[in-house]
């Protein structure tokens, strides 16, 4: 799912058999983004070559590991959920605009990693 856009999708799939028979399904499916997801999106962006020098690679990990913090649930107070700090997270986003206009990593990581992040603050 790394190259989808995040939010809801369909597939339909389509067979025949040795006869002609049609036959199809569809599932409906959401592609979303958390912490784990976006580090790795982060890591594939270099290994393809949209972040060019695993210095600007690991400090986005860096940087993005500073915005999360674990949060109680109000509806369930046993269980803690990885939230992204709203606050932080824009300051992640204004520094990951500042590497894109440097030319440090690619349009593409660029906007693979804020589609992530600004879906981890809005949900």
């Amino acid at each position: 799912m790394f190259f989808e856009k995040l939010g809801s999708h369909e597939i339909t799939v389509s067979a025949y058999d040795n006869a002609g028979n049609l036959a199809q399904a569809q599932q409906q499916f959401t592609v979303s983004a958390d912490e784990t997801s976006t580090i790795n999106n982060i890591e594939r962006a270099y290994e393809l070559g949209w972040i060019e020098k695993e210095s600007i690679e690991n400090h986005l990990i860096k940087d993005l590991e500073a915005v999360i913090k674990l949060e109680a649930r109000e509806e369930q107070t046993d269980k803690i959920e990885l939230k992204i700090d709203k606050i932080l997270g824009k300051k992640f986003l204004d520094e990951l605009e500042k590497k894109y206009q440097k030319q440090l990593i690619t349009v593409a990581a660029y906007n693979l990693l804020k589609e992530d992040v600004e879906w981890m603050m809005n949900h």
